[in-house]
């Protein structure tokens, strides 16, 4: 019986975490063909902060690869609040290394590669171009996207059961 593990920030609404524990509990009964009884979900909340970086770095280093900034303003606002809303501060524990294709596409797989030569620990890819650039040009750099339909259609992911890969 596979065992899931669902680790969160603290203060989350109840709402939120029965959403959550739901919506994993019904993921593992499809992926794994389990019975309604035979399933196990661990559920631990942490302060704000609680989540380290990476061994031996200071600070986590993320990449934020945007197709067009200026269409989507909010895009990166909002992440980093989320961040924050975790115990994560730009100049503190983070830096974001922010790389946008002003709506041109040509220049996504350079801006990705610049992420990569950078060694950041996650790029963040908000809309499916973005994403598409981060998966051909890394395949070790965990890739994670937003504004997707359908990753599997797509291309960025061999299954939602089992993803595969970085994405």
């Amino acid at each position: 019986m596979p065992v899931v593990k669902i680790e969160v920030c603290r203060a989350r609404p109840l709402e939120q975490v029965t959403a959550l524990i739901e919506a994993v509990s019904q993921a593992q009964l499809v992926a794994f063909k389990l019975p309604e009884d035979d399933k196990q979900i661990r559920y631990i909340e942490h302060k704000p902060g609680y989540f380290p970086v990476p061994p031996g770095k200071t600070e986590a280093r993320i990449g934020f690869l945007s197709f067009d900034r200026a269409g989507n303003p909010r895009s990166p606002e909002a992440f980093v609040q989320g961040l924050r809303d975790l115990g994560y501060a730009e100049g503190r524990n983070v830096v974001i290394e922010y790389r946008d294709a002003d709506g041109k596409t040509e220049r996504l797989p350079a801006l990705a590669a610049e992420l990569v030569a950078l060694n950041v620990d996650v790029i963040v890819a908000p809309s499916l171009l973005a994403a598409l650039a981060a998966g051909q040009a890394t395949g070790t750099i965990p890739i994670l996207f937003a504004g997707v339909a359908d990753p599997v259609t797509d291309g960025l992911v061999a299954s939602l059961a089992r993803p595969g890969g970085n994405t």
